[in-house]
């Protein structure tokens, strides 16, 4: 009658083909039964929505008087839902509209590289010593740091915001009717993964990056940023680092190397903290790594 039968409609996958097959009785009741397939909906490929469509009422049983019949249509490959409409027909009239949907599986895709990263972020250094102008009091002295290298692992997420902001505003444009003022759009698949066969434009390839520094303790130095992807596995980083670095509780008034004080409040100022600072640097994707070392 028009329904799956032990099954459902699949999940689809783009950029894929599918066909649709109803499997029915000729005769029903005495009625002359046959069905049809309507693609209603979707984006595909080169235009138009099905390759064919074509009735096989002698291949299923063998007999020159058939029973069963089976109604197949090809549909173009698509990147974005498909809906489609059975039809079913006795003695020529419709009498049942089915629709189905064959949902395209979201994908998101993610790669993970690691990469060499400078970062602004100091970590400075404490210590106490005499006070030169009196031997028998204290000062701290502060060795400031400079900028450091980091050695990182990058996860990026290929989900170019400038592609998201592309997809919507070309769906206002459909929905204004100014199909013309539409340049290559976004196919739904794209949005949230990298599709090898296609390389997005290099103003589209930035991309959210999160990764940790392996110089100290595991998760100790995050980074968080956008990757720029000049080339397929290597990409710049611009973002900013969050990690813990040596601090200098004093109270106001206090000064480096003028202002004394003993032990004890010494160890009672120094600390540890969480500070932010930009970082910038390059990374490469293990894929391509692994491929230069086998």
């Amino acid at each position: 009658m028009g329904s799956p039968i032990m099954t459902t409609i699949p999940q689809g996958i783009p950029e894929m083909q599918y066909v649709v097959h109803v499997i029915y009785n000729v005769e029903n009741l005495g009625k002359k039964v046959s069905y049809g397939i309507n693609v209603t909906g979707g984006t595909f490929t080169g235009g138009g929505r099905v390759e064919n469509g074509k009735t096989n009422e002698g291949e299923l049983n063998g007999g020159a008087d058939p029973v069963l019949a089976e109604y197949s249509i090809l549909i173009k490959t698509a990147d974005s839902n498909i809906d489609f409409e059975i039809r079913r027909f006795e003695n020529g009239a419709i009498t049942t509209r089915l629709n189905y949907t064959i949902t395209m599986t979201k994908s998101f895709t993610t790669s993970i590289s690691v990469g060499l990263l400078n970062t602004k972020l100091k970590n400075p250094t404490y210590s106490l010593v005499n006070d030169p102008a009196n031997d028998a009091l204290k000062v701290a002295k502060e060795t400031e740091g400079n900028n450091r290298g980091f050695g990182t692992v990058l996860a990026t997420l290929y989900t170019s915001p400038i592609t998201i902001i592309k997809y919507y505003l070309d769906k206002k444009k459909i929905s204004q009717g100014k199909l013309t003022d539409i340049n290559n759009p976004v196919a739904d698949f794209q949005l949230h993964s990298k599709d090898y066969l296609y390389m997005r434009p290099v103003w589209e390839r930035i991309y959210p990056t999160v990764g940790v520094g392996l110089n100290d303790k595991i998760f100790q130095n995050l980074f968080f940023g956008l990757n720029w992807e000049f080339a397929r596995g290597g990409s710049i980083f611009v973002g900013g680092h969050y990690g813990k670095v040596n601090v200098f509780n004093a109270p106001d008034g206090f000064e480096f190397q003028k202002t004394n004080l003993t032990s004890d409040q010494y160890n009672l100022y120094q600390n540890v903290d969480w500070r932010t600072d930009w970082a910038f640097g390059a990374s490469v994707d293990f894929s391509i790594l692994s491929n230069l070392f086998k």
